[in-house]
């Protein structure tokens, strides 16, 4: 496992906090250090910049970023939406549609399973998770639920 003192959420988290803490300010003009200084927040820091400038000068901009399904990928669930507007993209190509739905299926589980406490689904995530060859890889559930432990009270009800 990771040896690092936080977990990148933990440091994702404290960097978006100290970002927008700076962009609070309106009297900032330049781009704030912040996001050439830290790890992997470069990439980050363009596109949250580029975002932002298309928010406050209501630009009609293309961007990449997460939004509601609302059908724009036909076969995945929809849901509504709100500001950002998804581009349709029609039907995704089998294979690439079949490894979508293993992630969500995977992202739903893992999220299911860390409200419930259940080490069944947290393990049935991880086996159709397309990055785990394995019943015996994905046995790094037992290490992970130790290292977390913190994190995932509901599996120490």
């Amino acid at each position: 496992m990771n040896k690092a003192k936080k977990t990148r959420g933990e440091f994702l988290l404290d960097h978006y906090k100290r970002f927008f803490e700076i962009c609070k300010d309106p009297n900032v003009k330049e781009k704030p250090e912040i996001i050439t200084t830290e790890r992997a927040a470069h990439r980050w820091g363009k596109s949250m910049m580029s975002f932002i400038k298309a928010v406050v000068n209501d630009e009609n901009s293309w961007l990449i970023t997460n939004v509601r399904n609302n059908d724009a990928v036909r076969g995945m669930d929809p849901d509504p939406k709100t500001g950002a507007h998804p581009i349709a993209v029609g039907e995704i190509p089998l294979p690439i549609r079949g490894l979508i739905h293993a992630i969500y299926a995977y992202s739903v589980l893992t999220a299911k399973a860390a409200m419930e406490g259940s080490y069944d689904l947290a393990l049935m995530a991880l086996m159709i998770n397309p990055l785990i060859p394995s019943y015996d890889k994905a046995k790094i559930l037992d290490e992970i639920l130790k290292t977390y432990k913190k994190y995932l009270p509901n599996f120490y009800k």
